[in-house]
């Protein structure tokens, strides 16, 4: 929905950048997670943008290109990001890798600056691997944005639920866990929830364009 304010400016990446590391100053918990919305902006824009950016970086940087597309190199660069994160799942809290809380020291900042690039570079190297050929995840990676707004409503209700049976084994809610989860991307992923989904986004979107403009 904010899309249309910054496709307007000159460097919204750089901007989106800079709010989502100086938001964490600010403690807006818990109103409507607006810390993970501008935490979470720039790698959505480096999506909206991603072809523009290449295509840039290929005539203007075509050594660049080269370099990256490198299988070795990239393979290399993937591994990097891996430990990265594994060693940043051990050391940073997860308040702080869902990019919900405020800082408390400078120490936020830098853990959200890591955090926000190790997660770039690897949307961008698993962009590289990913095949354009229809497989069987085709349809959930084409209806993924449904997934991932709708997907925190369902949890909430599945986990309601299951709280009122009383189990308390940990194995049985680890099973209980990825059955729930699988189900939850195979109804969400539907084209008939994307359809509606987009019916709605489209009116609020063209309100705000409307505004905008």
């Amino acid at each position: 929905m904010a899309l249309p304010i910054y496709d307007r400016l000159k460097y919204p990446i750089i901007i989106a950048v800079i709010l989502a590391l100086f938001i964490g100053f600010i403690d807006f918990e818990p109103y409507f997670e607006i810390p993970r919305f501008f935490a979470f902006t720039p790698v959505f824009l480096i999506g909206f943008y991603y072809e523009d950016i290449t295509a840039k970086i290929q005539n203007s940087y075509p050594s660049i290109a080269n370099i990256f597309s490198k299988k070795v190199i990239v393979v290399l660069i993937a591994v990097l990001v891996i430990l990265g994160c594994y060693l940043a799942v051990l050391q940073f809290p997860f308040k702080v890798i869902a990019m919900n809380s405020h800082y408390a020291n400078n120490f936020g900042f830098i853990s959200r600056a890591v955090i926000l690039f190790l997660g770039t570079a690897f949307a961008l190297l698993l962009h590289y691997f990913v095949s354009n050929r229809n497989t069987f995840i085709t349809k959930i990676g084409q209806n993924s944005m449904a997934v991932y707004i709708l997907h925190v409503y369902l949890v909430k209700i599945i986990y309601v639920n299951y709280k009122m049976l009383h189990i308390n084994d940990g194995k049985v809610f680890m099973i209980f866990a990825v059955v729930a989860s699988l189900a939850i991307v195979f109804i969400l992923s539907r084209d008939f929830v994307t359809v509606a989904m987009n019916k709605l986004t489209d009116v609020v979107f063209n309100l705000l364009t409307k505004r905008v403009s």
